[in-house]
């Protein structure tokens, strides 16, 4: 089992978010899940984050502007980009990934083993 992470979840579809939340618990993390963008930024502006799962399209912010803010707040955070808006020739994920904003994109549908496997690379990083 990889390191125990802290782990912001911003979804907006509340069973997904629900279902990331209830696995990343299962599997040992300390997880934080929120429906908006806002929310995500309050959370993470009293507690330390190691990892955010911030899906591209949210109700009030881009999940860019949501990344940069966190990252801003947290500069080690590692932040995984999940959309089924997106994909992964387009612009901004490319550029995303290259300025090193997000460290992985993630794809909707996903399988729970690309979280899973997103987790690992971050808990690895860690211990280098």
């Amino acid at each position: 089992m990889p390191d125990h992470l802290s782990i912001l979840i911003v979804e907006d579809e509340p069973g997904l978010c629900w279902g990331l939340e209830t696995a990343l618990r299962l599997d040992g993390h300390d997880v934080s899940a929120t429906l908006s963008g806002q929310d995500g930024l309050d959370l993470a502006a009293q507690r330390r984050l190691d990892l955010a799962f911030i899906d591209a399209k949210l109700p009030d912010l881009p999940g860019e502007e949501v990344a940069r803010r966190l990252i801003a707040l947290h500069p080690t955070l590692a932040v995984v980009l999940i959309s089924g808006f997106y994909y992964p020739e387009d612009r901004i994920i490319v550029e995303g990934l290259e300025q090193g904003l997000y460290q992985q994109f993630i794809s909707k549908p996903f399988a729970l083993a690309d979280i899973r496997a997103a987790v690992q690379e971050v808990a690895a990083r860690r211990l280098c």
